[in-house]
């Protein structure tokens, strides 16, 4: 029996310590390797009061390719500590984001409400987005655009794993379209998921493992194939790869 992702909240609170296979961890932060349906899942879970999470990008006229040697350094540089790294949203041609990207408040990409072929264009894509409130939420992109959100740091990508508890409608259980794949999910306005499996999966086992083992009501793609995670307490060391963004777990 899985432990249920509320009883690791619970923990959250009391500031119990755990051990992965790093070692000891705080339960503001907690990393695990699930297994689920023949796969596993390496999964953090995060609470926005206690510890930070940031989107970073190159900052250039011609953008560059980052990483999560990267963002280590930017951070250490800030004498803080880096608990976690992944890739961030889908990605155009030159390093570019696909869609909407915010961080530290300034909109460096302005959100794309465009048609195409690909999983960023399968409707509903969705913003994951840390509000100016330190909340956070995910949206379908539409719904963001009416509701004017304001954003301290936000991703668009693609598509919306779990919308409101439901998954995905163009998701079919046995996809052969399976690959590696990372995204983001939230259990409620405080507490974060990011999860990549071990192995390729297909869209609708991933979005399952949000829902059933995670308890995220929402939750979004963020990549596949290309994408790595960073988390040290897992023995996880993935620091390479070229990404146009990243999403990383700091600690205030």
């Amino acid at each position: 029996m899985k432990p249920a992702p509320f009883a690791v909240i619970a923990g959250l609170f009391f500031g119990i310590l755990t051990c992965g296979a790093g070692g000891p961890q705080s339960m503001d932060f907690y990393a695990e390797r699930v297994p689920f349906q023949d796969v596993t899942f390496d999964v953090v879970t995060l609470d926005l009061r206690k510890v930070s999470l940031q989107t970073f990008k190159a900052k250039s006229d011609h953008p560059q390719p980052i990483n999560a040697a990267w963002v280590k350094q930017i951070v250490e540089r800030q004498k803080r500590k880096l608990l976690a790294a992944t890739n961030g949203g889908i990605f155009n041609p030159g390093f570019i984001p696909a869609g909407l990207y915010i961080e530290g408040g300034k909109e460096w990409v302005g959100l794309n409400v465009k048609e195409g072929r690909g999983n960023f264009y399968l409707q509903p894509n969705g913003v994951f987005l840390i509000g100016q409130n330190g909340q956070a939420e995910i949206y379908p992109s539409l719904a963001y655009l009416a509701a004017r959100k304001k954003a301290q740091y936000a991703i668009q990508s693609g598509p919306l794993l779990l919308n409101k508890g439901k998954i995905h409608p163009a998701f079919r259980e046995g996809s052969k379209n399976r690959y590696i794949r990372n995204g983001v999910g939230i259990i409620d306005e405080h507490h974060v998921v990011l999860v990549i499996s071990n192995a390729p999966v297909n869209l609708y086992t991933f979005a399952r493992f949000f829902r059933d083992y995670a308890e995220c009501h929402s939750a979004l793609y963020l990549d596949g194939a290309i994408s790595n995670m960073y988390i040290p307490s897992l023995g996880r060391n993935e620091t390479q790869g070229k990404f146009a963004s990243m999403v990383a777990v700091v600690r205030k």
